[in-house]
């Protein structure tokens, strides 16, 4: 945690910042998993109509000339999910400048540090690198999509990339 500390103003109480940045972040990437799961189900479902079995039941069968939904379409909400983990990280540094200004009251000390760009640099590096992280983690589990959406719909029945 010490090493956190580095991110962020000095004095300033980051912990419930980073609690809500986790929590934004594991509600993007959980709705993303259900809402997903959910469209890829019915997509591949819709690909298969049920017959007659034997005396006993049904069985499904891929239906002739079938596509699925293209990934692109499956997928159009997703990026939606991450705005709200992106605006609290746009946001927060307003806060962090804020915090020196109001509650510290050390603004003034700051500004005449001989570096130039101290205060703006301790304002921006911890949202910085939270969205930095965020947008990594939503590449890595969209192209994770890419590979399941790959791997679960049956090779005749993707759609043709003109």
């Amino acid at each position: 945690m010490r090493r956190l500390e580095k991110l962020f103003p000095p004095g300033y109480e980051y912990e419930a910042e980073l609690r809500l940045a986790g929590l934004l972040w594991g509600a993007a990437v959980g709705i993303s998993l259900v809402c997903f799961a959910c469209n890829l189900y019915y997509a591949v479902d819709k690909l298969y109509r049920a017959v007659p079995y034997g005396d006993t039941g049904y069985g499904r069968v891929l239906q002739e000339g079938a596509r699925v939904t293209a990934f692109g379409e499956l997928t159009l909400w997703y990026w939606a999910l991450w705005l709200p983990l992106l605006l609290f990280l746009i946001v927060m540094p307003l806060l962090h400048y804020h915090y020196y200004y109001r509650d510290a009251k050390s603004i003034y000390v700051m500004r005449r540090i001989s570096r130039r760009g101290v205060v703006l640099v301790s304002c921006v590096r911890g949202p910085g690198l939270g969205v930095c992280l965020a947008m990594g983690t939503a590449l890595l589990v969209y192209a994770l999509y890419f590979g399941i959406y790959c791997l679960s719909v049956p090779a005749e029945c993707m759609p043709r990339f003109v």
